[in-house]
């Protein structure tokens, strides 16, 4: 097996440090946005509660599916740093206004500029997707997931735990006017300072990494690479070009290693074809003639840009398309089970929920993703380099699935607080109390006051289940986004695509999970058309996804764009 490349240090700690910051601002609305709708008294009736939560909650991803193609191919024309600088300060400028917020259209509207002002995501896939290669991408791109958890533990905190601080801190709040008009502003404030705080940082310190000159590869003992590397770059425009006379040591030249390998290695794979590569044929040639020309004189220069057309001809082949798809229905599941989780919570035991305050909801959320860490950063790589990123991405439908379709059975514990100790000394009476709970769910007990532990324990082994079963589907889908390019100059424009889908299903997901709890807790029918429905459909898109990643190529475990290309 090939030695791993290092990973660079510097350019990718400030990228994690940046990328950390919309995750933040992402989750810290979760455990207080029920609470905020309900005080935009839109509504006396708790059961339409969670449809307004989904509108919220969709305003930033529809906003996102109408500029994410943009950001993207923006990316490939000015740079990469320049699309991520906007959206870091976007991120600051609307976190600070949604705390504002006081009533219903002024959070959306601050949601939908928050959204459509950011196309980090895309940008930071594009990134690493260049300053990696086969050997270290797994690592490289399982920081992105990584920051995202960091994130979806730091959010949660700051919104469950700084949210009405009236209240909650009346000795250092009490006779504040600001935050008592409006409740939720710390938490946002606190949020937009760490964005302010990343956005210095990339200013300072974060690389340009379009079109720059990529360092010499070490060529491995016995082998010549001096008759195969202006082939390579001849062959085809999916292979990176490097700077034959940087021969310096500089600290990003491990992970810049991104595209010629040991001779031959590439062909196992086979050489990549699909009709909208062949169809931009005339386009690959003239790149092609371009790379040859600009590396006669010994310094490699960029290739000539691509139109938007002549990008997308590229960009929308039927295996970029197929991974794309996965990410779509991955990314619906994951916003709906993200908006639905809070949602569920809080509402009361009378209704199906288990009747939680938003710290109850801050700290479950935080704790679940602390557990995943380790998994992350060391266990993760590993089976990326032993199984490839397609097998980690269906072993991820199955943890997801699981825990998510198992959520609901909780609540029989909270309905009736009686079997949670049978649970513990008579499990088989146990088991007739929750068939008894889920039989006249309809008819439930009064909330309780408090959970008790076993219920506390249960929901956090869930929401670990969930968590797990994400980043396995999350850090392999951008692997293997990145993998089924064919031409990197249209890497950036894959992302922004790939965002633009993934937004679009971020948008309509809220909107339907809080479309099928309104309705299932309005209906008055008994399980699974209660409480029970929304967790179901998501499990059931969720394992659909599993079964579609069997139609897909198994030559996106690898990176196309790197494979020299054959007439």
């Amino acid at each position: 097996m090939v030695q791993e490349t290092p990973l660079p240090k510097r350019q990718m700690g400030i990228l994690m440090l940046v990328r950390i910051c919309e995750p933040v601002s992402m989750s810290v609305l979760f455990p207080f946005v029920y609470f905020m709708v309900r005080d935009f008294n839109i509504t006396e009736n708790p059961k339409e509660i969670g449809f307004y939560v989904g509108i919220v909650a969709s305003a930033f991803s529809i906003a996102q599916l109408v500029t994410g193609m943009i950001w993207g191919y923006l990316a490939d024309r000015v740079g990469r740093r320049p699309i991520l600088l906007l959206g870091i300060f976007g991120t600051a400028i609307c976190s600070l206004s949604f705390g504002l917020s006081h009533s219903l259209a002024w959070a959306v509207t601050t949601r939908a500029l928050w959204g459509g002002l950011n196309g980090n995501a895309s940008v930071s896939k594009t990134i690493v997707g260049e300053i990696t290669d086969d050997t270290n991408q797994a690592r490289g791109f399982s920081m992105l997931p990584l920051c995202w958890n960091l994130g979806t533990i730091l959010g949660p905190l700051l919104g469950g735990l700084l949210s009405n601080p009236v209240d909650n801190f009346p000795s250092l709040f009490g006779q504040s006017t600001l935050f008592r008009n409006f409740p939720y502003l710390l938490p946002c404030m606190v949020c937009s300072i760490i964005s302010g705080g990343g956005f210095i940082l990339a200013y300072f310190y974060l690389e340009e990494t379009l079109g720059k000159p990529l360092p010499k590869a070490v060529p491995e003992p016995m082998a010549d690479t001096s008759s195969t590397l202006p082939h390579s770059i001849s062959s085809a425009t999916m292979v990176d070009q490097r700077n034959p006379v940087d021969n310096e040591t500089r600290e990003d030249q491990p992970l810049l290693d991104t595209a010629i390998k040991p001779h031959g290695r590439a062909n196992n794979h086979g050489t990549f074809a699909s009709s909208h590569a062949q169809q931009s044929s005339s386009s690959i040639s003239e790149l092609s003639s371009a790379s040859e020309s600009v590396c006669e004189s010994g310094n490699c220069a960029s290739p000539k840009p691509l139109g938007l057309k002549e990008s997308l001809g590229i960009a929308l082949n039927q295996r970029t398309l197929q991974v794309i798809g996965g990410y779509c229905l991955l990314s619906l599941v994951a916003i709906m089970i993200d908006e639905m989780f809070p949602v569920w919570a809080a509402t009361g035991t009378d209704l199906g929920g288990l009747g939680m305050t938003t710290s109850d909801i801050g700290i479950m959320l935080s704790v679940s993703s602390v557990s995943v860490l380790y998994l992350q950063l060391f266990i993760y790589p590993k089976m990326q380099r032993w199984w490839g990123a397609l097998l980690c991405f269906r072993w991820g439908t199955i943890f997801f699935g699981i825990a998510v379709g198992a959520f609901p059975f909780i609540s029989a514990f909270a309905i009736n607080p009686d079997s949670t100790k049978q649970l513990l000394n008579k499990p088989i009476e146990s088991l007739v109390a929750t068939i008894g709970a889920l039989a006249n769910s309809g008819q439930a007990n009064p909330a309780t006051e408090t959970l008790s532990w076993p219920i506390w324990v249960g929901v956090i082994m869930l929401l670990i289940g969930r968590v797990t079963g994400g980043v396995l589907m999350f850090t392999s889908s951008n692997i293997l986004v990145n993998n089924s390019v064919p031409n990197r100059q249209v890497l950036g424009t894959v992302n922004g695509f790939n965002q633009c889908f993934g937004s679009l299903a971020r948008g309509v997901g809220p909107i339907l999970a809080g479309t099928i709890w309104s309705w299932s807790l309005a209906s008055g029918y008994g399980f699974p058309l209660d409480y029970h429905l929304v967790f179901i459909v998501i499990a059931g898109i969720n394992f659909a996804n599993g079964f579609f990643t069997l139609t897909w190529d198994p030559r996106v475990n690898h990176r196309i764009f790197a494979e020299p290309q054959t007439n």
